[in-house]
């Protein structure tokens, strides 16, 4: 594991740094946290979009798989922030997680909003943290708005639920 301190470099600097510690330590995996870091690296803004395009082509080209995790502004409701939209263009898989209120409780939400390489799962899950590791529960039902960050119980079906075997 690398970390790096997101310092007043230029992007290009960055991405050498980074691409020379990739041929030092040979990894499969890139998880780049947060893309908020890489943005402000990015001048001019409207250069961001092809300099990810860049370093996630060149990345793919040495087998190494990229994880990028962009922040959404703001615990709850609609991101304001629009680049992660047109950095989708470019990843072959987006998976979303946040957070929402529902039943007076904070939850997390894990669901596929694209996934290049065949069938997707369109439901929304609950994702939880436990000492036994990461839980993925069965699909909610029962409520809707989840993605808005403001869940409701939904005035069709009631009260939620979640399917048998889906923890507590």
């Amino acid at each position: 594991m690398l970390w790096q301190l997101p310092v007043e470099l230029s992007a290009d600097a960055w991405s050498h740094r980074t691409l020379a510690q990739i041929d030092a330590f040979r990894p499969q995996r890139l998880f780049i946290d947060a893309l908020s870091d890489v943005e402000r690296l990015v001048h001019p803004p409207e250069r961001l979009v092809p300099f990810l395009t860049a370093l996630v082509h060149e990345l793919r080209g040495r087998h190494i798989t990229s994880i990028l995790a962009q922040e959404a502004p703001g615990l709850l409701g609609i991101p304001r922030d629009t680049s992660t939209f047109a950095i989708s263009a470019l990843v072959e898989n987006v998976i979303l997680l946040r957070s929402v209120e529902l039943d007076s409780r904070l939850r997390r939400l894990v669901c596929i909003v694209k996934c290049s390489g065949g069938g997707q799962d369109p439901t929304i899950r609950e994702l939880t943290m436990r000492h036994q590791g990461v839980e993925v529960a069965s699909p909610f039902e029962g409520v809707e708005a989840l993605l808005s960050g403001f869940g409701r119980v939904s005035r069709s079906l009631g009260r939620p639920q979640r399917r048998r075997g889906a923890g507590p």
